[in-house]
């Protein structure tokens, strides 16, 4: 796709995974317990895009430059199999966001 679509993702450190796992492997009150770990803020895929750009792209690569609304992403979704897949996605969030709110 020529763009990003309009999703967030939250990025951790793998450095922090690791100390969050010893950590737990040796507390005995996470014996059985879930842990989540994120960072906040999220991130735009947009934005992700941009450091990217600004890293990589003096190298040859190629980037999305824009974001892509949502109609952009479902009419693209009928030719392209991982568009299908971002579509479900968005929907989920929108979903998500909408009964956050209600």
């Amino acid at each position: 796709m020529p763009g990003v679509p309009a999703l967030q993702l939250a990025l951790v450190d793998v450095r922090d995974v690791a100390k969050a796992h010893i950590a737990a492997m040796t507390n005995t009150q996470t014996d059985g317990q879930r842990i989540l770990l994120t960072a906040q803020p999220s991130f735009w895929f947009r934005e992700i895009a941009k450091v990217l750009a600004k890293e990589f792209g003096s190298q040859g690569y190629w980037l999305p430059r824009f974001q892509v609304p949502y109609f952009g992403v479902w009419l693209y979704s009928f030719f392209d199999a991982e568009s299908c897949q971002i579509l479900e996605r968005l929907n989920r969030e929108n979903l998500s966001l909408t009964l956050a709110f209600a």
